[in-house]
């Protein structure tokens, strides 16, 4: 796709050319208008001289009036043609360069005629009438076709100089244009989540451009308050959600520590309970930080890590989870470079992953974690062994509150995947899921770019 400084450079370039091409066919058709009026000017001023003793001859002696003009046709042959003819258009005289030719038919009736001759080319011919007889003066436009040759040779010169030029002041007229705007571009791109205060400065003329300023810089202001009011709610609701929840625990615990208060199965009742708040707990955890990830505002620390030395922690951490299940785990790492991500959330998301995996793993059965670099992108692969997902499933596991149950095991909250997902856009990542064919269980892909997201 062309730039706008590139079609606004072309479009000037191509105005410019026009507009000199539009001056030089006037300028040469005025030019060939003052040409052909300075031929018929020579031609009045010719029948001048020669007119005068036609008449004094009069009408009806030929070879006098032959006699008359042939000495001056003579003189001026390598200027003008000269045809004399009687009133019913019988040619009776003409000057030795026509050598005998007569002029052609268009010539007749005409006090003024632009003609052309196979023989003499293109003639510019006057007629006059004297005494009876009918006198055609013509002069060749042999010069002014020479003339107009080496014109358009000129005008294809200046047209193409013409288009070069404007060509260069185009482009940087449309530079001093656009400028404004890339000020613009480079401000709006500078503007995030960690910086919603910067504005764009508005430019001081009162044009277009300052007006689309002020727009966007309004447009950041609701941004800004939006992000403002979700940090605000998110705090708020963390505070009025996890401190009733706190005491209610809190007030569980005690009365379990009264080994008087209940029976046994009273006791049973409330361990459930305890259970359940711990659970709603976790769920209030992950629906918030789940909030903040998808309002921008978690914060993270992307810079280059090892990947290898990264893979290692995590294994030493996920083996010791999966041997206590009876379930193995192996790693198959080919990443010896550098690469940027938030250390803590992409080990987050890994946990993440691999708890999802153990619940549908059997004793016996195998987790395999694959970390390889391809076209550009860290490649990440989580598989298991267990009974994988119903294909129509798979585009929604990794929405909000979607979770499957497997055996007895009591379903998730529903977020784990959802807050993969965001943890992995926040990245410039993509995260995908497929069941494992021909081999049983289900395969997590995430690719994160090697380059750091701006």
């Amino acid at each position: 796709m062309k730039s706008i400084s590139f079609r606004l450079t072309l479009w000037y370039g191509l105005a410019a050319t026009l507009s000199a091409g539009v001056f030089l066919l006037v300028g040469q058709y005025m030019l060939e208008r003052s040409y052909v009026e300075g031929i018929d000017d020579l031609n009045d001023k010719e029948f001048e001289e020669i007119g005068p003793r036609i008449q004094e001859v009069g009408h009806g002696d030929i070879e006098a009036v032959i006699r008359s003009v042939l000495s001056h046709t003579e003189i001026d042959a390598s200027l003008y043609f000269f045809q004399i003819e009687r009133s019913d258009g019988s040619v009776f005289f003409t000057s030795s360069n026509l050598g005998g030719h007569h002029l052609p038919d268009t010539v007749h009736g005409v006090s003024e005629v632009t003609v052309f001759d196979e023989e003499l080319g293109w003639l510019r011919v006057s007629e006059y009438e004297v005494a009876g007889y009918v006198v055609h003066i013509g002069s060749s436009l042999q010069g002014w076709n020479t003339l107009n040759k080496k014109l358009v040779r000129y005008a294809g010169l200046i047209l193409g100089l013409v288009f070069l030029t404007s060509l260069g002041i185009g482009y940087f007229l449309s530079r001093l244009a656009l400028n404004p705007i890339a000020n613009i571009e480079k401000t709006a791109s500078r503007i995030g989540i960690g910086n919603l205060s910067e504005r764009i400065e508005v430019p001081r003329t009162k044009d277009e451009i300052a007006s689309m300023t002020v727009l966007l810089n309004e447009l950041f202001d609701r941004l800004e308050n939006a992000v403002l009011q979700a940090q605000r709610f998110a705090a708020d609701a963390s505070h009025e959600l996890k401190t009733p929840l706190s005491l209610l625990r809190l007030r569980v615990e005690n009365l379990l520590g009264s080994e008087d208060v209940f029976s046994e199965a009273g006791r049973d009742e409330l361990v459930g309970q305890l259970e359940d708040i711990e659970n709603l707990g976790t769920v209030v955890d992950e629906l918030l930080l789940l909030s903040k990830s998808e309002a921008g505002v978690l914060k993270q620390n992307i810079v280059e890590h090892s990947v290898g030395r990264f893979i290692d922690d995590f294994a030493l951490d996920a083996q010791a989870l999966c041997e206590d299940k009876g379930v193995s785990f192996v790693v198959e790492e080919k990443v010896a470079s550098l690469v940027p991500f938030d250390e803590m959330w992409i080990r987050h998301t890994f946990f993440n992953l691999l708890s999802n995996s153990l619940k549908v793993s059997d004793a016996g059965t195998t987790i395999e974690l694959e970390s390889s670099l391809e076209d550009g992108y860290w490649l990440i692969g989580f598989s298991d062994q267990g009974p994988g997902i119903e294909e129509s499933k798979l585009c929604r596991i990794f929405d909000r509150f979607y979770s499957e149950q497997v055996g007895a095991e009591e379903p998730g909250s529903g977020l784990g995947l959802a807050l993969c997902r965001s943890i992995v856009a926040q990245h410039r990542g993509s995260i995908r899921a497929m069941n494992r064919k021909p081999d049983r269980g289900l395969r997590i892909e995430i690719r994160l770019p090697l380059g750091k997201p701006r």
